[in-house]
């Protein structure tokens, strides 16, 4: 469904700019919201420094991220076609000038920023229905048809330009990929 003039609340306006230029707008935010930013920024600080210098005092940012590396439960990550993505992808990034692994340092940004009072919550998502309980597998069935169906676009330019791989070798590690998503005998998760 796309947004037309008769579902767009009045109030409401789209802009679209990218967060890691200068922050010149005529207004300030009560909440900026961010969220699967992890593979998005050089410097995810400067963006979190522009955030708090155009909110309104007392305003919220709020981030929603995955922290990688992926982990497992147990040893069962290890030597998988999802690992190598992993590690090829994180690695490709960063000889691209940019780290996949930044997210995890998102309170030190926000206190460096001026932040106060910063809270981080934790959680987990599971990369298929390998947990049990019904919530964790809720979350995991979301989470597998995520990953799965973004495969491809998280890896495509990073492993061709930075990675050195062609776009056959790219498409080959991803559907290799995709089926570890699904393989519930890998105890695979992502940090939240």
């Amino acid at each position: 469904m796309t947004a037309n003039a008769n579902s767009v609340p009045p109030n409401c306006t789209f802009e679209v700019d990218d967060a890691e230029d200068d922050w010149n707008y005529s207004h300030q935010f009560d909440l900026i919201h961010g969220r699967a930013l992890v593979t998005c920024f050089k410097d995810p600080s400067t963006v979190i420094a522009s955030a708090f210098r155009s909110l309104v005092p007392g305003g919220y940012l709020e981030f929603q991220d995955i922290i990688l590396p992926m982990r497992a439960i147990d040893d069962t990550l290890n030597g998988t076609n999802m690992q190598l993505w992993q590690e090829s992808t994180i690695e490709a990034a960063g000889k691209l000038g940019t780290s996949w692994k930044r997210s995890g340092n998102y309170v030190k940004y926000f206190e460096d920023a001026g932040f106060v009072d910063v809270v981080e919550s934790h959680f987990q998502w599971p990369t298929n229905t390998w947990p049990k309980g019904e919530r964790m597998k809720t979350l995991g069935r979301y989470w597998q048809e995520d990953l799965t169906r973004g495969l491809e676009a998280l890896s495509m330019a990073v492993l061709t330009r930075g990675g050195g791989m062609t776009k056959e070798q790219v498409l080959e590690l991803t559907e290799k990929t995709r089926v570890d998503i699904g393989d519930k005998a890998i105890h695979a998760y992502l940090p939240m």
